[in-house]
């Protein structure tokens, strides 16, 4: 089952975590153990006990020796390999906050501490036990050892968070109320600025590198966001088929809402809010939403929004710069038009007024109540 939700505005800070350890294991590798590119949907943790291997990250190559932990963050592309033999304790993981961002997302390289050889073979130890206590110790050592990579890398400045309290609010009810059901779920964000190729290209174009609004032809622009979520679709079908709900915080009809707002004729227009859902759902065959939400939100919490100062990992893409969709505030209401278009035009397509009888902000869990009118029909 499948969830959409849609908002034109960004998140603030969340503090509520949770670990998924998806894989692990004790292994020795030896040449075969190389990629040109390697780049996967979470983080990856070794403990090295012998050996010698070597990753690139960024410009830098740096070794990976005995005596050492390594902390490699999710979508962080790298290069790798070893020369003779390479043996290590390795775990993959995803830490999410309350609204499922991945806290390591913001992790733009790889991180190597040393450690203790006795502490590392007490490690394996563990893992290669079958009493139900050393699981549980073993599972506090990675935690302490995932705060400890955490606290690196907020105090070097390589980690910062940020995110809109209202979203991340509603997304954590949403995820509450299919707990409280028991359904399994997973959630994820576009565009993802830390996926290979697509991210970057996004936040270039969103930096203004690729040109002004004015100058970036919207049918490139819509290839670009459109190129992000076909590469994630395997990901999200696997999800599916496994029977989870997906909750995605921008999809299709985003790409639909800031490409379209750029046209003034109603009939090009129309044109391009076709090609784009033939693109996404035809041409790339990307799964297709029980349900989308577009919370509509009063204009003037848009407006502020958009004009305070904003800082955190969520702005990392921009280095320093302006956000060229956000800068243009009639850009925003004419987005909010061509949603309002679509949900006329699409059945599946909610919109959820989030406007109180002052015209103010709703508090998140009116906003929920009224969403959960909409999902009881999916259960």
């Amino acid at each position: 089952m499948w969830i959409h939700q849609e908002e034109t505005k960004r998140i603030s800070y969340i503090d509520q975590l949770e670990i998924q350890i998806s894989d692990g294991g004790y292994v020795e590798v030896g040449p075969e153990w190389y990629g040109i590119r390697e780049c996967s949907p979470f983080s990856r943790l070794y403990y090295i006990n012998g050996g010698k291997a070597w990753a690139q990250s960024g410009d830098e190559t740096l070794e990976f020796t005995e005596g050492h932990m390594a902390l490699i963050p999710l979508w962080h592309p790298y290069p790798h390999g070893c020369v003779e033999s390479f043996q290590h304790l390795y775990f993959h993981f995803n830490l999410t906050k309350a609204g499922g961002l991945d806290l390591f997302s913001s992790l733009k390289q790889i991180l190597i501490l040393p450690m203790d050889k006795q502490a590392i073979a007490h490690m394996i130890q563990l893992y290669n036990s079958r009493n139900p206590a050393d699981a549980l110790t073993l599972t506090s050592f990675l935690l302490r050892d995932i705060n400890t990579f955490i606290s690196l890398g907020v105090s070097t400045g390589a980690m910062t968070y940020a995110y809109s309290e209202t979203t991340e609010k509603v997304v954590r009810l949403i995820q509450e109320r299919l707990s409280a059901q028991g359904f399994a779920y997973e959630y994820l964000h576009f565009p993802r600025f830390d996926a290979p190729v697509y991210g970057e290209l996004v936040a270039r174009f969103l930096r203004g590198e690729l040109g002004a609004l004015d100058q970036v032809n919207p049918y490139l622009v819509a290839l670009i966001y459109a190129g992000d979520r076909a590469e994630a679709a395997p990901m999200i079908r696997r999800w599916l088929e496994a029977g989870k709900f997906v909750i995605v915080d921008r999809y299709v009809y985003s790409n639909v809402g800031y490409q379209c707002a750029k046209i003034d004729d109603p009939a090009d227009r129309e044109r391009l809010r076709e090609w784009i859902i033939d693109l996404e759902y035809g041409h790339n065959g990307i799964p297709q939403p029980d349900l989308s939400l577009f919370l509509d939100v009063p204009f003037s919490f848009t407006q502020r929004k958009l004009t305070e100062q904003r800082e955190g990992d969520d702005r990392d893409y921009l280095k320093g710069k302006a956000d060229i969709h956000e800068a243009s505030l009639s850009l925003q209401e004419r987005v909010r038009r061509v949603y309002l278009e679509q949900a006329a035009l699409d059945p599946c397509f909610c919109v959820i007024e989030c406007t109180d009888p002052d015209g103010e902000m709703r508090a998140p869990e009116a906003i929920f109540e009224r969403i959960s009118a909409r999902l009881s029909p999916l259960f």
